[in-house]
């Protein structure tokens, strides 16, 4: 089992005990649906894991939905939903120290009645049949054969375990009071009066349910509730009466993973946040006792009931948070479901996690790198950490690859289409892709080139011979599986996928249609079209695309003119333009540019295009900042580090002196330490 990392163990064991809590002030209190989102590789399982873990002492069942959906046996109608009520049945019916087994017998008794072979064109016979498949104390060991006989196509429908005798076993335990005459009276306590009242289940309801499961679709939904009703109720009773002296109570726990690959997974949470917001609006004052925790690749169950702002960081989650989440729309069904957004592991996390992964003492040096590099993703770091050590067995790191450049570049050892050697950041990368057809995986690499992910910029990217109709179905995608978030309002790639798909960008042949050139080429056009508004907005993105495709002359330009308006003694003038050069400067770097960054002083392989500029030092300015901008931490430390210096030259050429005192002041806040690399 991996380990989780220290930044989600806290948040996590904290948002388990909050729901796990039964004490007296806890007692029937509504609980939330927890969904764990995140993209490919943010390490769900693992989370999942965890909490499975910490409850160990408690009655909890965890299933993987991870997988393709069911199909019924031959003749057998089981919807995948009731699937996943059944296994869970089983799985909370387990002992468990400290409580009593619960047992779910009207659960059974309705499961054993629909499975059973009846025959619905004479009711009378129906409830003659019924009625003598429930007589008598003794009815299941007297009729074992028969109910496993009964019983197992439904277990072999369900593709369960074989637990058929077990599931005999549990129905010969049910305490029979009195033989059926028509009717029999089932105990059912409602907690908010602690009293029992009579809950009639007998062989007409019981014909009605069987009768409702020959009907249409919308009969068959109404069987789905009312087995996820029983279930409950079954349930809270099983752990009300479950409490042994000197114990503490806590909830059960269902634990559901990748519930995005499950349409029986999304019913099943469907009907149970139904039921418990009919008893909600019922105002039964209960809750049941289950707390259900679920991961999702990104799927929600009602996108208008979950915007972006509810979904909530695991380290502010809690039960008070949903609390206070749900208190203007408690009565709303979607209040119930609380998303919960994983997070990628911290600078320190990948620091413990190079320490102990047995690499060679000069990758280990690579900790800070490597961080920048993944933004923190687990599944990439991970992934990187484990290429490295069956790299370190192969050979010796050489000295290059202590240059974080060359983590994404360092071969995997696998073997790629075409005979083609992997690199680790194309291995990464597929991981990554899993969830996209071969199509969407060729537009994704050409979607990288533009820093937004919106329809303009992805039919820019693609050209106007691309269908509209399959640059809908990538976006639905990337956001489906969370591949994309909005930032400052516009939805981008997250930085990690973006960086490793840029790579195999610049892998493209320059003949390509979709070559590194050209889908730039096409954005800088798309940019420079005349627009009614954002003019400004529009002509530096124009720009940062001028940027990836080396050419410098236009930047020089626009920045040269852009220093010229800020007046000695305008600040917020200054400001804005140094905003801007940190947006064009986050360009990309092309091919080229990256060839260059193989030299030990780039900035001499890259002379002939600053040093043939009309305005060097604005030509000098650019190129180290955008140096400066790469994940290597030694790299980028020491281009910023001649920032200053090209800020000093900048300020003292006649042409500038009339921002001198802006330009200085940039270079002192660099030569103290503050490096304002981003916007100011």
């Amino acid at each position: 089992m991996t380990t989780l990392a220290r930044s989600r163990a806290e948040p996590v064991g904290r948002l388990v005990k909050e729901c796990l809590d039964r004490s007296d002030e806890a007692w029937n209190r509504d609980l939330p649906i927890i969904l764990l989102l995140g993209p490919p590789g943010i390490g769900r399982t693992t989370v999942l894991e965890e909490i499975e873990r910490r409850c160990a002492p408690v009655p909890h069942v965890r299933l993987n939905l991870d997988r393709a959906e069911r199909q019924p046996g031959p003749g057998r109608d089981i919807s995948p939903a009731r699937e996943i009520l059944v296994r869970t049945a089983f799985g909370l019916a387990e002992e468990v120290p400290g409580y009593r087994p619960i047992t779910f017998d009207r659960l059974y008794t309705c499961l054993l009645v629909l499975a059973s072979e009846l025959e619905m064109n004479d009711r009378i016979q129906t409830l003659h049949q019924i009625t003598r498949l429930l007589r008598g104390q003794t009815w299941a060991e007297r009729n074992r054969d028969d109910i496993i006989r009964i019983v197992s196509p439904l277990l072999a429908s369900l593709n369960l375990p074989d637990v058929a005798s077990a599931t005999v076993t549990a129905l010969a335990s049910l305490q029979w009071r009195a033989r059926l005459n028509g009717w029999r009276i089932w105990p059912f306590r409602r907690a908010e009066r602690l009293r029992r009242i009579a809950e009639r289940v007998g062989p007409e309801p019981l014909a009605d349910l069987v009768a409702l499961q020959s009907a249409d679709d919308d009969s068959r939904q109404e069987v789905e509730r009312l087995l996820m009703k029983v279930f409950l109720a079954d349930l809270y009773d099983g752990l009300t009466t479950g409490r042994q002296a000197g114990s503490d109570l806590f909830n059960c726990v269902l634990l559901l993973d990748d519930v995005h690959h499950s349409l029986g997974g999304r019913e099943f949470l469907r009907l149970l946040v139904e039921e418990r917001h009919q008893r909600l609006l019922e105002r039964a004052g209960t809750c049941d006792p289950l707390v259900v925790i679920a991961t999702s690749g990104g799927w929600t169950p009602v996108r208008a009931d979950i915007s972006r702002d509810r979904i909530r960081p695991l380290g502010e989650a809690g039960y008070p948070d949903w609390v206070r989440g749900r208190s203007g729309d408690g009565r709303e069904a979607g209040s119930w479901w609380y998303p919960v957004a994983l997070p990628d592991f911290t600078a320190n996390d990948v620091s413990v996690l190079v320490k102990h992964a047995d690499l060679p003492d000069r990758w280990l040096r690579l900790a800070t790198d490597l961080y920048r590099t993944t933004d923190g993703h687990p599944g990439t770091t991970n992934h990187i950490l484990r290429g490295l050590r069956i790299a370190a067995r192969r050979r010796p790191p050489e000295q290059a690859e202590e240059n974080s450049r060359y983590l994404l570049e360092i071969e995997s050892g696998e073997i790629g289409p075409g005979a083609s050697r992997r690199t680790l950041g194309g291995s990464a990368l597929e991981h990554w892709l899993a969830p996209f057809t071969e199509l969407q995986r060729k537009m994704l690499v050409t979607c990288a080139a533009p820093r937004n992910i919106e329809h303009s910029s992805i039919h820019a990217a693609l050209g106007r011979t691309s269908d509209i109709q399959n640059q809908q179905a990538l976006l639905q995608n990337l956001q489906e599986n969370m591949c994309a978030r909005e930032t400052a309002g516009r939805l981008e790639l997250r930085p990690v996928l973006r960086r490793l798909l840029l790579q195999d960008l610049r892998a493209r042949p320059d003949d390509d249609r979709d070559s590194w050139r050209r889908v730039h080429g096409r954005m800088r056009d798309h940019y420079r079209q005349p627009r009614l508004s954002g003019d400004l907005e529009h002509a530096t993105a124009a720009l940062y695309h001028e940027l990836a495709i080396d050419e410098l002359t236009p930047v020089v330009e626009h920045v040269r003119t852009g220093l010229a308006t800020v007046p000695p003694t305008g600040r917020w003038d200054g400001r804005r333009w140094w905003n801007e050069l940190a947006e064009i400067t986050r360009a990309p770097m092309s091919p080229a540019a990256m060839a260059a960054l193989s030299a030990s002083d780039p900035m001499e392989g890259l002379e002939a295009w600053w040093r043939g500029e009309a305005d060097v030092h604005v030509a000098r300015l650019i190129l180290v900042r955008w140096l400066a901008t790469k994940p290597s931490a030694h790299e980028s430390a020491l281009h910023e580090a001649q920032i200053p210096g090209a800020l000093d030259a900048l300020a003292a050429a006649p042409e500038h002196r009339h921002a001198y005192d802006f330009l200085l002041n940039l270079a002192w806040r660099y030569r103290r330490g503050e490096r304002p690399s981003d916007p100011l």
